[in-house]
This record gives C-alpha cells, structure tokens and sequence, in this order.
C-alpha cells in the first residue's frame, strides 16, 4: 500500500501543471500573513512585552532576526540537487 501510495504521489508531483503550480503559489500567499502573525504574537511578542515587560522593539527586532538567520541558512546550505551547474556554451549569445 504504501509503495502504490507514493508512486501516486511522486507521479503527480513530477507531472505537475499550471494549475498545481498556482494553488501553491495562493495558498502559500493566503497563509503566510495569518500564520506569520499567529507565530509572532504567540511567541515573540506576548511572552515577552507582557510578562516580562520588554519593549516592542525587541520582540520586532528578535523577529525580523529570526526569518533573516532563516533565509541565510537556507541560502547558503543549499541541498546538492537544489540548482544545477550553468554551461558556459549556453550563455553565450
């Protein structure tokens, strides 16, 4: 069962359309923000303006340092087969 489950998903996925690529692009756009700020008031800056009555600026700040440790990391650890090696022959004009 699970060998017929995941040649179901592998060949949807590797067949991809148009029309999976934008669900994903608008579902992603329809949750970040919700979610975003859900973390953020959860974990950030309740905890830490309220009871430990920190400013706001810290709890901004802890955050907007987080997502950019995030991104970096991402970036500059990719995994092996994320990008492929550019061919010279194939710039060139």
């Amino acid at each position: 069962m699970t060998i017929v489950c995941r040649d179901i998903i592998i060949h949807y996925f590797l067949n991809y359309s148009c029309i999976l690529e934008w669900l994903c692009t608008i579902l992603s756009g329809a949750l970040a923000m919700p979610v975003g700020s859900a973390v953020f008031i959860t974990l950030f800056y309740h905890p830490l303006h309220d009871w430990f009555n920190i400013h706001s600026e810290v709890p901004v700040l802890m955050w907007i340092t987080a997502i950019f440790v995030i991104v970096w990391i991402s970036d500059r650890n990719p995994a092996s087969d994320s990008r492929t090696p550019l061919n010279s022959g194939e710039n060139s004009g």
